[in-house]
């Protein structure tokens, strides 16, 4: 079994270091042959997928998606390659983080997507991509994931048989989804 340690300090109390010991020590003692690896978090904009960039290296995949209050934005993701296989690596935080928020109302958060996300995925899948990882954090969004579905290619409906439009929180009066798309797009 393979672990990835990579915590961010505990407030100004604890630093992501003395964490990742703590940690590491007790996986070594439960499951003695693990391979771990300990690594410091970044802050940097990119989070996660910077950090394992710097580790092991990989290419940046750059483009368009709309964030959590779907205004189009400019990212990018993490190429890498983990155990012989490319890997794409996301974090949420550029797409949906929760510094977007700031000075929205509460009806503009009420209906904040993560369909941006989706759409980050979606072109790893399309460009052959098989394994991705997901950096999840502070986000801006309570949607469940469904717009990240609704980028797959989920159609969502309410309990009138009515289909959410995306760009909408579809949490909030999904009654149906229907995955069809989802699993071809992703081969079952």
């Amino acid at each position: 079994m393979k672990f990835i340690i990579a915590p961010g300090k505990y407030n100004n109390h604890v630093s992501s270091e003395k964490i990742g010991q703590a940690i590491y020590s007790g996986i070594s003692r439960a499951l003695p042959n693990a391979e771990i690896a300990t690594m410091p978090v970044t802050d940097s904009k990119y989070g996660m997928p910077a950090l394992v960039e710097h580790t092991v290296g990989g290419q940046w995949n750059e483009l368009a998606f709309f964030d959590a209050f779907w205004n189009s934005k400019i990212g990018r993701y993490l190429i890498t390659n983990i155990d012989s296989q490319d890997t794409a690596i996301i974090d949420s935080e550029q797409v949906v983080g929760v510094d977007l928020a700031k000075n929205k109302s509460r009806d503009q958060l009420f209906h904040a997507t993560s369909y941006g996300i989706g759409e980050l995925i979606v072109d790893a899948v399309t460009s052959g991509i098989k394994n991705i990882v997901l950096c999840l954090g502070k986000t801006a969004v309570a949607d469940g994931g469904l717009g990240v579905l609704q980028a797959l290619g989920a159609k969502i409906y309410d309990e009138n048989g009515s289909l959410i439009p995306e760009g909408e929180n579809p949490l909030i009066s999904a009654d149906r989804i229907d995955l069809e798309d989802v699993t071809q797009l992703l081969g079952n």
